[in-house]
């Protein structure tokens, strides 16, 4: 969608440069290419995307040499040739507006699920409305994390203090890769709780405002305003964000 909210349509090329108009737009999509994402509606607007770049800027250079990459996060490619195939892949495609996410759809070919969410309009599975948890209680409450990239080692660190901090707070803690699909859950009200330290932002950047439109709370851990660059994100339910921002911020 343009900045005067006609609908986008086209493709992506692979080596094409996504980099948006003077006013700050920019796409950001799936960290892998994806192919025939195929028509959907978001926010009103028709929107058809053929080919999802990898990053805000030049397309991942990856992708040019091994151009055979699943579309989106999950679904290790060696774990893919000895045939273990894992249904967390999707793709994504994320608009980025003043400063934050404003337009987003993630398609998950597994269980033909087609997520979408535009500032303002809500967020939607399949064109049903999502509710993040009305739970209001941090022990009773299904918290996630992401693992962080190769070689932070103080963010392993983090990450490892951080999950035991929790442990003694939450019902059930979990970690998993890529961000992309527990953000999905707390959406979804299936999950009450996000958090990460540096984050890629092509796994956060949907699930962001997709847990905002849903009704949910998305920050820093230490309670500050997230945007994209921020080096840490806290997602919530509502009645469970200070809770968790409080048990979280105490990890250094």
């Amino acid at each position: 969608m343009d900045g005067g909210g006609q609908p986008f349509v086209g493709e992506l090329a692979v080596g094409q440069r996504v980099a948006g108009p003077d006013d700050g737009h920019h796409l950001v999509g799936a960290d892998r290419l994806g192919r025939d994402l195929g028509p959907g509606r978001v926010g009103g607007a028709d929107l058809h995307v053929g080919v999802a770049a990898s990053q805000v800027g030049d397309v991942d250079r990856r992708l040019r040499q091994q151009p055979d990459l699943d579309a989106g996060g999950g679904g290790d490619r060696r774990r893919q040739q000895r045939g273990e195939r894992l249904p967390e892949w999707a793709v994504t495609v994320t608009l980025l507006r003043d400063g934050g996410p404003v337009l987003t759809v993630v398609r998950q070919p597994a269980g033909d699920l087609t997520y979408t969410a535009a500032r303002g309009a809500g967020a939607y599975l399949n064109g049903r409305p999502l509710r993040a948890s009305a739970k209001t209680d941090l022990d009773a409450a299904i918290a996630a994390t992401g693992q962080a990239e190769a070689d932070q080692r103080d963010t392993y660190r983090r990450i490892g203090e951080s999950i035991t901090a929790l442990l003694g707070r939450a019902l059930l803690v979990r970690t998993s890769v890529p961000s992309t699909f527990p953000m999905l859950l707390v959406a979804a009200g299936h999950a009450d709780l996000f958090w990460q330290y540096e984050p890629v932002l092509p796994g956060v950047a949907a699930g962001a405002l997709l847990i905002t439109e849903a009704g949910g709370t998305v920050s820093r851990i230490d309670g500050s305003a997230w945007g994209p660059g921020s080096p840490d994100i806290l997602a919530a339910a509502p009645g469970l964000h200070q809770a968790a921002a409080d048990a979280l911020t105490a990890v250094g």
